[in-house]
């Protein structure tokens, strides 16, 4: 393991295929069309799901992880019409869980490396106490902004905007208010050094990254301002102490661009048959990411969805179909 960077292994390099060279180490900064980013390791956790074939209940279980990833509660979740977006919906939802499972392996893992010769290592993931859910409680705030529990393991932050008319003043709670939604958010402390892991799952297409919060509309349609001021360097005001990673979890087909360790000529540049330099190679959609974080000194992990059966897929098609049924049951309940 790197003395200085514990997750060196995770993070992306810039190689440029034309030099036949990584890039990153150069004295001069270097950028051409050549260039692409390839990781030395890739994380995969060895995660199974009990439950969830037939039932409603599923529970993720890891090394060191066990977490509910859906259950009959989460029928009640959806309240509207049910369409398409019920089936997104419950996949984001379910992702969110899973992230957490895998950030928890992660941080585990970690701990269990980094250990030993008189180096303290410390970290969890973060998760709502059960005695508390649903309560929106605070895990971090100061005059400007507000890190809270959304639901079980994710978070929304607020930030104060610039209101200038009196209404907007008096209202801000409704008007002068900017969210960000995080997935998940572990920390870890090694030696003198601390971490602060950004999780964020990717469910949406099992072929293409597509991270929400990276769009430049909001929900409504509206622009926002750009990811790096409405999220990241407002957490690292509110951590100061702390370097902040951003823990992407997604599915494989959507990160990597060769799935197997080959080996093969060093000469040859076909890195989706063969990969000379025995690493992974990331794809094209994930440089933005790793070029715009890097620049304010924030570094990537990219992690696959784990390959589980059921699938996560699986589980929300499971409760999307249980939905009418519910309802039937309910409102018979509710007309006796």
């Amino acid at each position: 393991m790197d003395t200085v960077n514990p997750f060196a292994e995770y993070i992306p390099k810039k190689f440029c295929l034309t030099l036949d060279r990584i890039v990153d180490e150069s004295p001069e900064p270097h950028t051409c069309d050549s260039d692409i980013y390839i990781v030395d390791n890739v994380f995969r956790p060895e995660i199974k799901i009990e439950g969830g074939i037939d039932t409603i209940r599923a529970t993720a279980v890891g090394y060191k992880s066990r977490l509910d990833l859906c259950s009959a509660s989460d029928l009640m979740e959806w309240k509207g019409e049910i369409t398409p977006s019920t089936l997104k919906f419950y996949q984001g939802q379910i992702g969110e869980k899973m992230l957490s499972v895998v950030m928890e392996e992660f941080v585990s893992q970690t701990r269990r490396k980094s250990g030993g010769n008189g180096i303290t290592v410390a970290g969890e993931v973060l998760r709502e106490n059960a005695k508390y859910r649903r309560k929106g409680y605070i895990a971090e705030f100061n005059d400007k902004y507000l890190l809270r529990f959304n639901r079980t393991t994710s978070f929304v932050l607020l930030m104060k905007t610039e209101e200038r008319s009196r209404v907007g003043f008096f209202r801000q709670e409704k008007f002068g208010i900017q969210v960000s939604e995080i997935d998940g958010i572990g920390y870890m402390q090694i030696g003198g050094q601390n971490y602060l892991f950004v999780g964020e799952a990717s469910t949406k297409d099992e072929n293409e990254l597509q991270l929400n919060s990276w769009t430049d509309l909001d929900k409504k349609g509206r622009k926002r301002i750009n990811i790096e001021d409405r999220l990241f360097k407002p957490l690292q005001i509110l951590f100061p102490d702390y370097k902040l990673i951003y823990f992407v979890m997604a599915p494989q087909r959507a990160i990597l661009q060769n799935y197997q360790k080959g080996n093969g000529n060093k000469n040859t540049h076909n890195f989706d048959e063969i990969n000379p330099l025995n690493q992974f190679r990331l794809r094209a959609k994930t440089n933005v990411i790793i070029e715009r974080l890097s620049a304010i000194n924030i570094e990537t992990i990219f992690v696959p969805l784990p390959d589980t059966k059921p699938t996560i897929y699986g589980l929300a098609e499971t409760l999307y179909k249980r939905i009418p049924l519910t309802r039937e049951l309910l409102y018979a309940m509710e007309n006796k």
